[in-house]
């Protein structure tokens, strides 16, 4: 993936995911160009582009200019998998109206962002799916505008923008938005704070073994004994295709040695997560999975060779926890300590001053697409455009297909 790209979660009221606002640095006909070059027996008269890959099976909400969309440059992308996003601030013109129209013709779904003028752009509403505003700059008397102008029309859902606390959601929700957009699932609520239970001792337990410096597989290899479940995660995780054998792996001993340590590790690492995540949307175990991976490529790049292999497995473990404070619904400061982790670990985590932190930080600007900040932080740790660029398209492809593993997509 040779572009900067990030995605914005839209969820439906139940936490299932609609789709990503894609987001990204190069105008889109760019992107798309490069796109159609990496394919070189693509024809776009009969094939489409699509964005899977970043997306999985869900849509794509991608942004197009007013000299895009009256060009038709969304016909050259997937029907099924791309939303039209327009922004709808400012006046439309003849041109832009009748493209739209034949856009939706096409059988394309489009949502107008920031709509001002409720009555000029009406000529559309009865071509488009969607409506999105950003919930922090609405009040009710413009919501109560503008469905007295829309209401007429079952096929517009309203998305609430900007959504990245609960208490907006939650907000959102009584004021009748249908969809909702931002990382507010990634926030703690407090109030529901929440103990390790019984269930997860062992991945616990195992998450210390792991993190320890003289690991000891004979006292690992006991612990998954006494999970059933924890077993057949293992074996299927091992008889995946990411990992080379010449027989199925049938026993836990045979699945440690197929991974070795540090892929032991990283997959304890994952299922604690996803264990302590169950409940909640699937959507921060992914940017869990992403931080972890994300951490992991920048710490195989600028660690020492002597210390890489233990750098790279913390680093790991710093962005997989780093959302702790979600997973146990209270402050991170009293989460961890429920967790036996290095102090390092701890104080990278905690955004305290240590070498790691900085590889959290710029994971998290990127996920939110403030690219400036990424690339300023990444020049402190020795990195370059080309690193962040690619470590950012890998991590996001990384965390998708561990989805795919862990039956969470």
């Amino acid at each position: 993936m040779e572009y900067f790209v990030s995605r914005r979660p839209i969820f439906k009221a139940n936490q299932n995911l609609l789709g990503y606002q894609l987001n990204f640095v190069d105008e889109i006909e760019n992107i798309m160009m490069e796109m159609a070059y990496q394919y070189e027996n693509l024809n776009l008269n009969e094939e489409k582009l699509n964005f899977s890959e970043i997306t999985g099976k869900s849509a794509a909400f991608i942004s197009f200019n007013e000299e895009n969309l009256i060009e038709l440059l969304p016909k050259k992308l997937s029907v099924d998998s791309t939303v039209i996003d327009v922004d709808a601030s400012m006046s439309p013109t003849e041109e832009l109206v009748q493209a739209l129209v034949t856009l939706h013709e096409l059988g394309y779904k489009i949502c107008l962002s920031d709509l001002n003028n409720v009555l000029e752009w009406s000529p559309v509403y009865p071509s488009i799916t969607y409506l999105k505003f950003d919930f922090n700059s609405i009040t009710s008397d413009d919501l109560l505008r503008i469905v007295d102008c829309v209401g007429c029309y079952p096929n517009i859902y309203l998305i609430a923008g900007g959504v990245e606390q609960r208490e907006v959601f939650e907000a959102a929700m009584e004021m009748g938005f249908r969809y909702f957009e931002g990382f507010y699932f990634s926030k703690p609520e407090i109030k529901m704070s929440r103990a390790i239970s019984p269930a997860e001792t062992s991945l616990a337990e195992l998450l210390y073994q792991t993190s320890t410096t003289n690991v000891d597989l004979s006292t690992i290899i006991e612990i998954i004994k006494r999970d059933v479940y924890l077993t057949y995660k293992l074996l299927n995780y091992a008889n995946t295709v990411f990992f080379k054998r010449r027989e199925e792996v049938s026993t836990i001993k045979q699945a440690v040695v197929t991974l070795g340590l540090c892929e032991l590790k990283r997959f304890i690492s994952i299922v604690f997560t996803a264990t302590l995540c169950k409940g909640r949307s699937n959507e921060l175990i992914r940017l869990s999975l992403y931080r972890g991976k994300f951490c992991e490529m920048v710490a195989n790049i600028i660690s020492s060779p002597r210390s890489i292999q233990q750098d790279a497995a913390e680093a790991f473990l710093i962005g997989l926890l780093s959302l702790i404070d979600a997973i146990f619904n209270e402050p991170a400061e009293l989460a961890i300590k429920k967790l036996a982790l290095s102090d390092s670990i701890k104080s990278a985590i905690l955004n305290q001053d240590s070498e790691m932190s900085s590889y959290l930080a710029c994971a998290k600007y990127c996920e939110q697409g403030r690219w400036e900040n990424a690339l300023v932080c990444a020049e402190k740790d020795g990195l370059n455009t080309s690193d962040i660029k690619r470590i950012n398209g890998e991590a996001l492809i990384w965390a998708d297909n561990q989805m795919n593993i862990l039956n969470l997509d």
